[in-house]
């Protein structure tokens, strides 16, 4: 078990997301801006798209550990909050779907994957490692104002670095990667997420047809359960959904869960 001498009794846990705003905030702890977290961790979806982990290993992890030794973002797998099997089944034991996919004839499912397998997780996971009472870094950036909320657990305190010690948008993380030599984010999220719009459904499809094929697969697993769930918003499968073209809402295809949250 880790032990703490600190006078607030307080680790600091960053939860990334690997995308953007994870991103500039690595490149914030690089300059000095903001201090370098106790721990940084990644929760591991079993489903992430492989473009997330490239980043972190080839980019991220790499200067992190040039200039700090051995402190880098650590992925660890979300199963680790049941102790159940990895990738987790996008069902439960009592048969609901753990995914926001949508419903013929009901409103859209719940985000439970991005409480259960990202924030829950994290928590978990420092708890098993003796590392709570905590402050947990969640990289929400000055857009996503509405986003932010007031933790009930006094063990788990909730920080937002992006929003109350060095302010940034989601263009103003995009300057930082930018300025400070990164090649641009892809952005993250999973390969099979139903908030995706047909810009990055389509990103996918060019770019990583494995993971699209892949997805389509689960699309159809799904409906072997129930008939009327469908991944895609048009309540056709995927493999047959009409995905518009290039140049119809481009700039969305780099929408992702760029802060150690999924994004809705």
């Amino acid at each position: 078990m880790a032990t703490n001498s600190r006078w607030d009794n307080r680790w600091t846990i960053w939860s990334s997301g690997g995308g953007v705003q994870s991103s500039a905030i690595a490149v914030l702890i690089l300059k000095g801006l903001l201090p370098k977290p106790d721990f940084a961790v990644i929760a591991d979806t079993g489903r992430e798209t492989q473009s997330t982990w490239d980043y972190l290993e080839n980019v991220v992890n790499p200067a992190l550990t040039k200039k700090f030794g051995n402190f880098k973002i650590q992925r660890f797998p979300c199963s680790v909050l049941e102790r159940n099997a990895f990738p987790p089944s996008l069902w439960n034991g009592e048969g609901t779907l753990l995914i926001p996919a949508y419903e013929v004839g009901q409103p859209k499912l719940p985000n439970y994957c991005s409480t259960h397998w990202k924030r829950d997780a994290v928590k978990r996971w420092a708890l098993d490692r003796g590392l709570v009472p905590a402050v947990n870094w969640i990289g929400f950036s000055t857009n996503e104002m509405g986003r932010i909320a007031t933790p009930r657990a006094l063990n788990w305190l909730i920080d937002y670095p992006l929003v109350f010690r060095v302010p940034r948008s989601r263009q103003g993380c995009e300057n930082e990667i930018e300025q400070f030599g990164w090649p641009p984010n892809p952005g993250s999220s999973c390969w099979l997420c139903p908030n995706r719009r047909n810009p990055q459904w389509r990103l996918l499809r060019d770019t990583r047809p494995d993971e699209f094929e892949m997805a389509c697969q689960e699309d159809e697993k799904l409906r072997l359960r129930n008939p009327n769930v469908f991944l895609h918003q048009s309540l056709v499968p995927l493999r047959e959904a009409d995905l518009g073209q290039d140049g119809d809402g481009a700039k969305q295809a780099t929408l992702g869960c760029n802060s150690g949250d999924c994004f809705v």
